[in-house]
């Protein structure tokens, strides 16, 4: 099992064309759990070769609607952007409610859910902030749509939240130099289990 985060970000969809929506899923800005996400480090390939788009990350749901299209990923002025296809209009009643609340806006909200591959606390000679964590490289695994945007009010994802702690207090990052590439077999194993014996 992948250990997989989630981070939330809030735009407003530009629609496309029937049923096609543009997002900006992700960016660099810093993030409400005090991370970066580095553009030049998101994997894309993983995506591409099944590219979900799921409802609120129900990617482990036993209904099958909850996955409601189908996107297509690319970076383009510093950002990481998703077109959206929703499923045809009666194959899936979630799809299609979606449809309906990000036309009207009172959905507009997207979230990454990315298996973390390399990470350190910034490097201050780099211009970093040696307080906020970077995300160097990430494996997108799925986006979904979600009711949260990205802000001081919104409700902490327990799995990220936990990550993030563990960081801090459990694994100690240097503070003037990234971490190798790539996580060890012994320490992703024992951030898997940790996650799941939550």
């Amino acid at each position: 099992m992948e250990m997989e985060l989630k981070r939330y970000h809030s735009k407003r969809a530009e629609k496309v064309s029937d049923r096609v929506f543009q997002f900006v899923i992700s960016d660099e800005s810093v993030d409400r759990h005090r991370t970066v996400i580095k553009m030049d480090g998101w994997q894309l390939e993983n995506y591409r070769n099944n590219p979900i788009v799921a409802y609120q990350h129900n990617t482990f749901s036993n209904d099958p609607d909850s996955i409601v299209g189908k996107g297509d990923v690319y970076k383009e002025n510093g950002k990481l952007m998703a077109r959206v296809t929703f499923e045809p209009e009666g194959d899936n009643p979630i799809a299609d409610k979606l449809v309906k609340k990000i036309e009207f806006g009172s959905i507009s909200a997207t979230s990454v859910g990315f298996n973390p591959i390399d990470w350190s606390r910034g490097v201050k000679a780099d211009g970093e902030d040696p307080e906020l964590i970077y995300f160097r490289n990430a494996d997108l695994l799925e986006f979904s749509i979600v009711h949260i945007p990205s802000n001081p009010n919104a409700t902490q994802d327990k799995d990220f939240e936990t990550f993030i702690r563990m960081i801090n207090e459990e694994s100690p990052l240097p503070e003037t130099k990234p971490v190798d590439k790539g996580l060890d077999e012994h320490k992703t194993r024992l951030l898997r289990l940790k996650l799941q014996s939550l």
